[in-house]
């Protein structure tokens, strides 16, 4: 059985008019799971909720397999790495050195060398007070801070957000080079497909506080396809082809061409070689697609 870095267990939380779970959900070591949903789908109340910023109405969260009980663990904490969807405003008047001068006392795994290093790709003046950076170099700022102490858990939500491409690229690599050791975990949330697609081992989807389901990312995109079937209107009303293995949606491309997204490839193609129609050619389903379609589905 896979070791869990987070396991939730009857989670609920009322956000205003947004109510997440209940849900069960865990996120395995080793591995870089991506939380993909909708603007208020409850991502960031996950992550929230993890760093005990927020505490759940119900339900039990493990974190490093300790059981969060409400007060701060700090000693816990100082095993966590977590860049916020959004800046502290009253950090406007700090400087990336003052706070790396006092993160250095409280962690004891903090890696200077990789600080510098990461500080001089991201060509980043140190003195500079926060208040007067761009977006862009403030999130490289607030990335290095919560990456350089080589925490067991890395929580980044919307950590590119700013980004020009080559400071992403970068971002991205040293995420890679942080897992390589195996006994790390990243959970990320992204509205990036792109970011998603290059980093994720699994995705979870979410919407308006509901889990839509956890799946390992590379087999999701080989079992949702997009199939075009040489049918005609009154061979398509025959067969029944929504009701076909897998079938998520339909849609008529022309009159003897027909669209049928599954999100089980083998299954559909199969019932369809046994109704005799031909699949014409076979594309990808994004990510982002597949969301609207369980979206759609639930």
């Amino acid at each position: 059985m896979e070791n869990m870095v987070v396991r939730m267990k009857g989670i609920v939380k009322e956000r205003g008019t947004l109510q997440i779970g209940p849900m069960d959900l865990d996120f395995p070591s080793g591995y870089v799971t991506a939380i993909v949903g909708s603007n208020g789908s409850g991502k960031s109340t996950l992550m929230n909720m993890m760093m005990q910023l927020v505490h759940p109405d119900q339900g039990q969260i493990e974190l490093l397999g300790h059981t969060l009980a409400g007060e701060h663990q700090w000693e816990l904490k100082k095993r966590i790495g977590y860049v916020m969807e959004k800046s502290w405003n009253d950090q406007n008047a700090d400087t990336l050195e003052r706070i790396v001068t006092e993160m250095k006392y409280w962690y004891p795994t903090w890696n200077q060398a990789l600080y510098e290093r990461m500080v001089d790709v991201f060509e980043i003046d140190p003195k500079q007070r926060f208040g007067k950076m761009s977006k862009g170099t403030r999130r490289k700022c607030e990335f290095i801070i919560g990456f350089v102490h080589e925490p067991e858990l890395l929580l980044l939500d919307e950590p590119s957000s700013g980004l020009d491409p080559l400071s992403w690229k970068f971002m991205l690599d040293e995420i890679r080079a942080y897992m390589d050791r195996g006994d790390r975990a990243v959970i990320l949330a992204s509205h990036i497909i792109d970011e998603v697609k290059r980093l994720a081992d699994y995705v979870v989807f979410m919407h308006k506080g509901k889990l839509l389901g956890r799946y390992e990312k590379d087999q999701l995109i080989d079992d949702w396809k997009a199939l075009w079937v040489e049918a005609s209107p009154e061979v398509v009303d025959r067969v029944s082809l929504r009701r076909l293995g897998g079938v998520m949606a339909l849609e008529n491309e022309s009159r003897n061409v027909v669209k049928i997204v599954t999100l089980d490839v083998s299954m559909t193609e199969m019932a369809l070689e046994q109704a005799g129609l031909r699949v014409l050619r076979t594309g990808g389903v994004e990510l982002d697609e597949i969301l609207t379609y369980l979206i759609q589905q639930s």
